[in-house]
């Protein structure tokens, strides 16, 4: 048996960092604190992956709610893209605070992950949509709706998010635009199984 924080910084060493990243998360959600983290990471300074924990303790964020929020999140800071706020409070039409899972106060560019059970059945999806409506219509923001399937393709949600931000007025240099347009120029490259003729084609 291993204490929270043992258990946190073992995930962040021998996970994938995508992986590690969302654990972390869910760590820090249930209390452990960063501070105890980086105090423990200590005692792996000099062995080969000191460097990759603080990597991974660098992105964690007790706001996600869930690990589909963490993986967003990371592959969004991945592409180069600026860090959201996770949990961005904006106010509702009876004065309670709607959340937006990611966001970009300043731009009003909001992205939000639709995992299950939450967000299925029709009662979810007409409750989604009736908040996001108010997001959009009265409160200014546009709102980018992220599903399962953002991990194996995020090419479209990335090139929807770069699309917005410029849009709304953000204005990254040079190097930061390269980076992302790099990033999506992979993402969207056809793979080589996909370029392979199928079986059975003719010419």
């Amino acid at each position: 048996m291993t204490t929270p924080a043992r258990t946190a910084l073992d995930c962040a060493r021998r996970l994938p960092p995508l992986e590690a990243v969302a654990a972390l998360d869910q760590f820090l959600r249930a209390g452990v604190e960063l501070a105890e983290l980086e105090l423990v990471a200590r005692d792996l300074r000099g062995r080969r992956d000191s460097s990759r924990v603080r990597d991974v303790l660098s992105l964690g964020d007790r706001g996600a709610a869930s690990p589909g929020e963490s993986r967003t999140r990371f592959t969004v800071v991945a592409a180069g893209f600026p860090r959201p706020r996770m949990q961005v409070p904006v106010m509702g039409p009876r004065g309670d605070p709607f959340f937006i899972d990611l966001g970009y106060e300043e731009f009003r560019v909001g992205m939000e992950y639709d995992g299950e059970p939450h967000h299925t059945g029709p009662a979810a999806r007409a409750r989604d949509a009736a908040r996001r409506r108010w997001l959009t219509r009265e409160m200014g923001w546009e709102i980018i709706t992220v599903t399962r399937d953002f991990l194996p393709c995020p090419g479209p949600y990335l090139e929807a998010l770069l699309t917005a931000l410029l849009h709304r007025g953000w204005a990254p240099p040079p190097e930061t635009m390269d980076r992302i347009a790099i990033r999506l120029a992979r993402l969207t490259r056809p793979s080589l199984r996909s370029r392979r003729r199928p079986r059975g084609s003719t010419r």
